[in-house]
C-alpha cells in the first residue's frame, strides 16, 4: 500500500502491454496524494515508448490538487513536446489550480518546437481572464522575444486586456527598440477586416492611456514621446482627442507644448480629410478636428507659455485654420 505500490504502479505507466497500462492507471487514481508523488519521480518516459504513452502521467496528475499540479508542472519542460503540450492543456484546464505556475506556462510561447508555441498560446487564451494575466506576466520576461509575443497574444484578447492596459503601455518605453515596435503595433487598431486588436473594442480606453503617459515624460524621454504620438495618430480621432486633457489642463508647460506639435503633425489639414472615407468616418473626423481647432486656438489666445502659444498657432497652420 502507500507510496511503494504508487511507485510500482507508477513504473507500468511505461508497460507496453495496453490491458496492464489501463490497469494501473485505474490503480493509481485511487491511491490519492501519493499517486502524484509517484508520477513526479518519473519525468521522461522511455525514449522508445509512444508520446502518448508518456502522456498518460499527466493525465493522472490533473485530477490531484494542488501536489498534482506542482507534479504537472515539472513536465512543462519535457523533452518529449507531445508531453509537454499536454501539462500545458491540463494546466490552462485548471486556471485556479495553477495559477503559481503561469510563468512557466507562458514560457512554452518560444519552445523550441513551434507547435508546442503555436498550441500553448492557443490554450493559454482559451482560459479567457486568467490567459490575459498569464500573457500580462509575460511582459515582464528578461527574454525580448517571449516579452513580444504576449504583448500581440494580450491584445488579440480584446476587452480581457483592458485590466493590463497599463503594463503594455509600459513597454512603449522597453529597453529593446524591437518590443517597442511590438508594443505600438500591439496598441494600434488591427489589420483591415480583423476585430481581433484591443484597439477594435476599445480605441478611446486606449488613447487615454497611452495619452497620460506623456504627463511622465522628461526632456531625455523623445523617443518614447515619438512611440506615444505614433500609437496615437493611428487610433485616428479617438487619438486626436486624447491630446485634448493634456493640451488643456497639463500644469507643465513642455506637456502643452508637445501636445499643440502632435495635433499639428497628426490631425490631417481640411484637404487631407477628403480622402474615400465613408460618410459616417468623415463626419467623425470633421468633429474631432473642429475640436482640436477650438482647443488649440485656446491656446494661442491665453496660454502663459509664450512656446506654448508658437507651438499652437503652427500646428493650426497646418490644419488649415482647423476648418
Amino acid at each position: 500500500g502507500g507510496a511503494a505500490a504508487a511507485n510500482a504502479l507508477a513504473r507500468r505507466l511505461g508497460d507496453t502491454d495496453g490491458r496492464v497500462l489501463r490497469r494501473a492507471v485505474a490503480a493509481l487514481r485511487r491511491l490519492g496524494e501519493e499517486r502524484a508523488r509517484a508520477v513526479a519521480r518519473h519525468r521522461s518516459p522511455p525514449a522508445h515508448l509512444q508520446a502518448v504513452v508518456g502522456a498518460r502521467a499527466p493525465g493522472i496528475c490533473a485530477s490531484l490538487g494542488q501536489p498534482g499540479v506542482r507534479s504537472l508542472a515539472a513536465w512543462l519542460d519535457c523533452v518529449d513536446p507531445d508531453l509537454s503540450l499536454e501539462a500545458v492543456r491540463l494546466l490552462t484546464s485548471a486556471s485556479d489550480a495553477s495559477a503559481p505556475h503561469f510563468d512557466a506556462m507562458v514560457a512554452r510561447l518560444v519552445d523550441r518546437n513551434d507547435h508546442v508555441a503555436h498550441e500553448a498560446e492557443e490554450a493559454i487564451a482559451a482560459m479567457g481572464a486568467p490567459g490575459a494575466v498569464c500573457f500580462a506576466r509575460g511582459l515582464g520576461s528578461p527574454n525580448v522575444e517571449l516579452r513580444c509575443l504576449c504583448a500581440l497574444a494580450l491584445a488579440r484578447m480584446g476587452e480581457l486586456a483592458l485590466p493590463h492596459l497599463d503594463a503594455l503601455v509600459d513597454r512603449l518605453q522597453d529597453s529593446e527598440l524591437a518590443m517597442q515596435e511590438t508594443a505600438a503595433r500591439a496598441l494600434a487598431p488591427p489589420p483591415c477586416g480583423t476585430e481581433w486588436g484591443i484597439a477594435a473594442v476599445a480605441a478611446a480606453s486606449v488613447a487615454a492611456t497611452v495619452a497620460r503617459r506623456l504627463e511622465r515624460f522628461g526632456q531625455s524621454d523623445a523617443m518614447a514621446r515619438r512611440r506615444v504620438e505614433e500609437v496615437l495618430a493611428k487610433l485616428g480621432p479617438d487619438g486626436w482627442l486624447a491630446f485634448m486633457p493634456h493640451l488643456e489642463s497639463s500644469p507643465r508647460p513642455c506637456v502643452r507644448r508637445h501636445a499643440a506639435n502632435a495635433l499639428g503633425r497628426i490631425c490631417p489639414a481640411a484637404a487631407a480629410a477628403e480622402s474615400p472615407l465613408r460618410a459616417a468616418a468623415q463626419l467623425e473626423q470633421r468633429a474631432a478636428r473642429a475640436k482640436v481647432a477650438a482647443a488649440l486656438g485656446g491656446r494661442l489666445a491665453c496660454d502663459g507659455d509664450r512656446a506654448v502659444r508658437r507651438a499652437a498657432a503652427e500646428a493650426l497652420g497646418r490644419l488649415g485654420g482647423g476648418l
